[in-house]
């Protein structure tokens, strides 16, 4: 079985440290529910249907990582750092869909993005640069549903301009989320402020019916190719 690599240099969690702080929302907020059991039952479920959509996509993943690689050659994984649980970063995993080396710049992708390569715009339509982000669910870092992670760099910055942004940090980011089947793609201060509101809408009504909910919505967002750049 094909998994990402993991020699990647590692993180230091205490350059992080502020992040973590700020993650850290007070027990009586009825906004920040706290949900971090590794039996909590959407966890669970999480779990057991990325190891299913693992084991059924394995053939989609190996093949696209081949044409990337036949495409533009060396690594076709994508990995980066994002911060997760209540500021905590992680290492998570793509499919690269763009030249390589030019993921480094800290920057959103604009539509028409000299950077992407031939396919990519196609892997990035149907999600299936987002495959190995099961990976990353099943190692326990992200969730199948959940606020989409974002760059430390962005983070910093989104802490200060929007409030109660570190409340998004409450719960694992996750692979699609509610901001992601309403809103779709933003690339902008005053689009993310938005995406805040239905990521923290999220946590306040998460449970299984919502969990579903956003699980069809993006079955349909993936066949109608909507929402990706």
């Amino acid at each position: 079985m094909m998994v990402p690599p993991q020699n990647e240099e590692s993180v230091s969690v205490l350059e992080f440290r502020p992040l973590a702080e700020a993650a850290q929302v007070p027990s009586h907020s009825t906004q920040g529910r706290q949900v971090e059991s590794v039996m909590d039952p959407l966890y669970v479920l999480d779990y057991l249907t990325a190891l299913l959509l693992f084991i059924f996509t394995l053939p989609i993943l190996v093949l696209s990582l081949l044409w990337v690689a036949a495409v533009d050659g060396g690594n076709p994984f994508f990995t980066q750092i994002r911060v997760g649980l209540h500021g905590r970063p992680y290492r998570i995993f793509k499919i690269r869909s763009m030249r390589h080396d030019q993921h480094r710049p800290t920057r959103f992708c604009a539509h028409g993005d000299e950077r992407i390569l031939p396919g990519g715009n196609l892997l990035r339509k149907t999600r299936i640069d987002e495959l190995p982000q099961l990976f990353n669910v099943l190692k326990g870092d992200m969730a199948l549903v959940g606020p989409r992670p974002e760059q430390p760099e962005f983070v910093a910055e989104f802490v200060k301009e929007i409030p109660r942004y570190n409340e998004r940090l409450k719960v694992k980011p996750g692979i699609t989320g509610l901001a992601q089947v309403t809103q779709g793609y933003v690339d902008s201060l005053d689009g993310t402020r938005i995406k805040v509101e239905f990521d923290l809408m999220f946590i306040r009504e998460r449970s299984l019916a919502l969990w579903f909910r956003i699980v069809i919505s993006t079955i349909r967002v993936i066949v109608f190719r909507h929402g990706a750049r």
